[in-house]
């Protein structure tokens, strides 16, 4: 079996910009405005510096980074567009599974003869998910969930990274523990 993982970093902040342009680029909390008694659900890139990460309290980040841009949840939205990846997801396999918005896992064994090699796959399931909904995913390919996961979290949105079978201890000796659920 080979296992695909499709990972949407910063999904609630790559789905709000796409939204309104003019916040990308700009340090945002995702979970509520400050005075609320809620947690950070996502971050932007622009407010680790200020050791902002989800599930922190948005008193504790607004203490942090005043001059962040705090924006509700807006979980209806963040559905509809986590359907719109899916539905592209879809059309390369039968076998497709939503993990939470921004993560799914699609088999594609058999796929060679439709798609070529796994890394020409791997590439053309980043460009249909940014083409068609303006979000950069990281892409991983093994022949496990856990491994296609880690090496999804080490890819870039270019460059998927495809775990061949039998080198899995060999790709993940090397890498730090936080990468492990």
């Amino acid at each position: 079996m080979r296992i695909t993982c499709v990972y949407i970093n910063h999904f609630a902040v790559q789905v709000e910009t796409r939204k309104k342009s003019d916040l990308a680029g700009k340090p945002l909390v995702i979970g509520g405005f400050p005075h609320e008694r809620k947690s950070v659900i996502d971050c932007s890139v622009e407010t680790s510096g200020y050791h902002i990460r989800p599930s922190i309290s948005l008193r504790q980040a607004h203490h942090l980074c005043p001059e962040a841009i705090f924006l509700p949840l807006n979980e209806e939205l963040y559905h509809q567009v986590f359907e719109e990846v899916l539905s592209i997801l879809d059309e390369l396999s039968p076998a497709v599974e939503a993990s939470y918005h921004g993560k799914a896992f699609v088999d594609i064994s058999g796929t060679e003869r439709l798609f070529g090699p796994e890394e020409k796959l791997g590439k053309l399931i980043g460009k249909k998910i940014s083409e068609k909904t303006n979000l950069q995913a990281q892409i991983g390919i093994a022949a496990s969930k856990f491994v296609a996961v880690v090496a999804a979290l080490s890819a870039t949105p270019r460059c998927p990274i495809v775990v061949k079978p039998g080198s899995e201890k060999r790709f993940l000796e090397p890498l730090p523990i936080e990468l492990l659920d």
